[in-house]
């Protein structure tokens, strides 16, 4: 799946990322990317490490020069994978990624008030598919309609986020709260 949907990244020239309840797959981690594909304990071993070194091989996308936009909700920034450590490692890399040219990193403070309730994480590409993926499946959505309704859903959720430095501070203070556990 990682190889899919890298051959859809690499025929997109804007991305658009959003997740409510874990951290964008582009900025994880290694710890944190094998926390989230460790899940259940279904795989392992080398399987494992193949999922995580193929989601790692995505992030070179970053450096692409394609227009990249990454939006998490506090909460996901919070969900705790893989322990203290892993987490705070893992909010300094998403500040690290924020500062690459052609990616927007932003945070949907938790003290933000929401008139919009997303049920899922998606990706849209282009304004030409988005990807949902659940605990089971991952589904590519094409129809014109269903896509017009991602992006839309995509603005409003953009409009309540932190961006750039104050984003930034966000992953800052939430790592503050990671570290203080360790």
């Amino acid at each position: 799946m990682q190889r899919r949907i890298a051959q859809v990244e690499a025929a997109s020239a804007r991305i658009r990322v959003f997740h409510c309840a874990i951290v964008v797959g582009l900025a994880q981690t290694a710890a944190y990317a094998r926390a989230v594909f460790s899940d259940g304990g279904e795989i392992t071993g080398e399987d494992l490490d193949r999922c995580v070194a193929e989601r790692l091989q995505r992030q070179r996308i970053l450096d692409s020069g394609r227009d990249i936009t990454l939006l998490m909700t506090e909460g996901a920034l919070r969900w705790q994978a893989g322990g203290p450590a892993v987490m705070a490692e893992q909010l300094d890399h998403i500040a690290d990624v924020s500062k690459r040219a052609g990616v927007r990193v932003g945070v949907i403070p938790w003290t933000t008030p929401v008139g919009v309730f997303p049920l899922h994480g998606f990706s849209v590409y282009d304004s030409r598919v988005v990807m949902v993926g659940t605990r089971v499946a991952t589904a590519f959505l094409t129809d014109p309609q269903d896509v017009t309704e991602h992006e839309k859903l995509f603005g409003e959720l953009e409009a309540l986020a932190a961006w750039d430095a104050a984003a930034r501070d966000h992953l800052a203070r939430i790592g503050a709260d990671f570290r203080a556990l360790t």
